[in-house]
């Protein structure tokens, strides 16, 4: 199932996580896709090759949505997930992911627990484990390695969990701009 375009978002709201590139008037928000069956919002989710499984599943709410935004070759992705779950995954080879909650109880991530403002970093081909036991809101942006400085990742297959200055800051400004796109 193809993302159909929704509306715009003002230059301010992008500018939120991407302030040095040239931007236009507004960007394209694709409508928000709701789920009521996991494995479909499971397999929507982008950019990652996942394994999720959902943790008690009987005791949350059975919903989920996925939204996308298109900044120029970065593509932002804002999530609710209504569960649960534990997900095994591997980022795609061809760019860098950032993983943040924006609500909820802490995840693990690779065994360190974030929460709220903490920032993943998945280098291209990074393995990775999340876990967390109850509804959460998150966001996840995806870096194209072209757009991408030599020697600026990580090194190794695994995730690093860290929250560099500059982008707690991002971290903070999409954050309030978040209902606006919505």
């Amino acid at each position: 199932s193809g993302m159909a375009v929704g509306k715009c978002i003002s230059a301010d709201v992008a500018l939120a996580f991407s302030p040095g590139i040239h931007q236009p008037d507004c960007y394209c928000l694709m409508k928000p896709l709701q789920f009521t069956d996991f494995d479909e919002y499971a397999s929507a989710v982008r950019h990652v090759d996942l394994d999720v499984r959902l943790i008690h599943p009987h005791r949350h709410h059975h919903q989920w949505s996925l939204q996308e935004i298109e900044l120029q070759s970065l593509r932002l992705q804002f999530a609710v997930e209504g569960s649960g779950i534990l997900a095994f995954g591997k980022m795609h080879q061809d760019g860098l992911g950032l993983y943040a909650q924006l609500s909820g109880a802490p995840v693990c991530v690779n065994g360190k627990r974030i929460g709220p403002g903490v920032i993943a970093v998945l280098p291209p081909d990074a393995e990775f484990a999340i876990a967390g036991h109850g509804a959460i809101r998150w966001f996840s942006v995806f870096v194209p390695s072209p757009l991408l400085i030599d020697n600026a990742l990580p090194p190794g297959r695994s995730s690093s969990v860290y929250v560099p200055q500059g982008l707690r800051h991002a971290f903070n400004r999409l954050h309030s701009q978040e209902g606006k796109i919505q």
